[in-house]
């Protein structure tokens, strides 16, 4: 029974936990342009250039600029989709960058196992 409760308790926080890194950032103040920067030199064929940006600190209430880098992809087949700043009616809502997945054409998933 203790055990069963220990659980409970790290399920729920780590469902907290999760809530909270998910929490939307949305700003009254607009972002500045992104800087025009110049890239370093890509360190491999299969690095990809993730660009700065703008990123809102709570402590000082205004941006701070993020410096781009290189990286490689997650996995094959994923793009990189940068972040942006949306301009909505409460004020400017923080989307975050995201690796897309491409599916090749003709491709089909593979079938789900049978259980």
């Amino acid at each position: 029974m203790k055990k069963l409760r220990i659980l409970g308790l790290l399920f729920v926080a780590f469902m907290f936990s999760a809530s909270i890194s998910q929490a939307q950032i949305i700003v009254k103040i607009k972002p500045k342009p992104p800087k025009a920067v110049v890239k370093p030199p890509k360190p491999g064929p299969k690095h990809v250039w993730i660009a700065g940006h703008w990123q809102w600190n709570k402590q000082t209430n205004n941006y701070v600029w993020t410096k781009g880098h290189w990286t490689k992809p997650k996995r094959p087949g994923t793009t990189w989709v940068p972040g942006h700043w949306n301009d909505t009616p409460n004020g400017y809502k923080w989307v975050p960058g995201h690796w897309k997945n491409h599916k090749k054409p003709g491709h089909k998933p593979p079938p789900h196992p049978v259980r």
